[in-house]
């Protein structure tokens, strides 16, 4: 019975489940493009993704964090503006924002948001924007406040973030 129903369903190991075929299963698309680290494809179903889903953070935060990475600056600052329209106070939307405008050469708007943000809010994530802001202006005392992330992320078993803090440290502003 088992070998009929194997010949059956052709090779059941190959199947994908409906879900993975859906024609809207934009955040799994975007979800396991950036998995296997293909960040142009992953940015490309975040945005279908945030199409599908206008409401919703999430796809911003993932775009706009791959558009950082990939060095696209002012598309990130762009989807960040849209993306706060509709979730006005989203921190992490915020501090996405922050990052791109640093990175970006905006140091006044960028110091402006992050003034606010932390005096609402001392994230790790607003210490690593403090600390890259430094960083931009020349000042190397921006490394401490990175590396004082990268701290707390160890302390707190974070410990995937550690990593992924440090990745940053070394391409924002490399030794």
């Amino acid at each position: 019975q088992g070998t009929g129903a194997h010949q059956s369903l052709n090779n059941p190991f190959e199947m994908q489940p409906a879900w993975a075929q859906a024609p809207l299963a934009f955040e799994l698309r975007a979800l396991q493009s950036f998995a296997m680290c293909d960040t142009n494809v992953a940015v490309k179903w975040a945005l279908r993704w945030q199409e599908d889903e206008p409401f919703s953070s999430r796809p911003v935060i993932l775009a706009t964090y791959l558009l950082s990475i990939l060095g696209c600056y002012d598309d990130a600052i762009i989807l960040c503006r849209a993306g706060l329209v509709t979730n006005p106070g989203d921190e992490t939307l915020e501090q996405n924002l922050i990052y791109a405008l640093i990175l970006s050469g905006n140091y006044a708007e960028a110091s402006t948001r992050l003034f606010k943000m932390a005096r609402r809010s001392p994230t790790p994530m607003a210490m690593a924007n403090a600390g890259c802001l430094l960083l931009a202006e020349g000042n190397p005392e921006g490394r401490r406040y990175k590396e004082k992330v990268i701290e707390i992320f160890k302390d707190n078993g974070l410990h995937e973030r550690a990593p992924l803090a440090q990745v940053f440290l070394a391409l924002d502003f490399p030794l």
